[in-house]
């Protein structure tokens, strides 16, 4: 079993825990999945139970800006290797959207693809007339990612599963 210290370590060595990915169209989603993120607190009694937790998630990336010319802005680049887990908002905007699939393609060169988080809020995964993973979460060798379902799960049970996925 490793130490509280270790672990805390494991959790500090990214500056931010978590990089939102979105398509222009999802941004409601997106902004509202943020500030949920951003303003969780775990709960005192979980936190006894798992002393490893932190207080709270920490810093979530989520550009501010809609993207506009051929290649990744060297913030967004360094943004994507700086975050621990990739969430991305999934829906046929975001499959659409060549940027979402340039930011998973760039998490993936440096990250294990079970750090990516996909948060579907319109479509289906791997459909033929209503796709929501953009290319490169469907083009995942040996593994097949589970979405987090806004469609059939309220936000709350929505963004408690978001949260159990990136701690576990």
């Amino acid at each position: 079993m490793q130490s509280i210290q270790n672990i805390q370590n494991i959790i500090s060595e990214y500056k931010h825990k978590a990089f939102i990915s979105y398509a222009h169209e999802d941004l409601k989603w997106a902004e509202w999945l943020h500030d949920q993120l951003m303003f969780y607190k775990f709960p005192r009694s979980i936190r006894q139970i798992y002393q490893w937790l932190p207080e709270s998630i920490g810093s979530i990336f989520r550009d501010k800006t809609h993207l506009s010319s051929g290649d990744l802005s060297k913030e967004i680049f360094e943004a994507l290797h700086d975050s621990e887990y990739l969430i991305v908002i999934c829906s046929p905007a975001a499959v659409a959207s060549p940027w979402v699939d340039k930011e998973i393609e760039e998490f993936k060169k440096t990250h294990d693809v079970n750090n990516i988080i996909p948060f579907i809020v319109n479509g289906v995964p791997n459909s033929t007339d209503n796709e929501c993973y953009p290319e490169n979460l469907r083009n995942i060798e040996n593994v097949e990612l589970l979405g987090i379902n806004m469609i059939n799960d309220e936000k709350d049970v929505a963004f408690v599963k978001v949260i159990v996925s990136m701690f576990d």
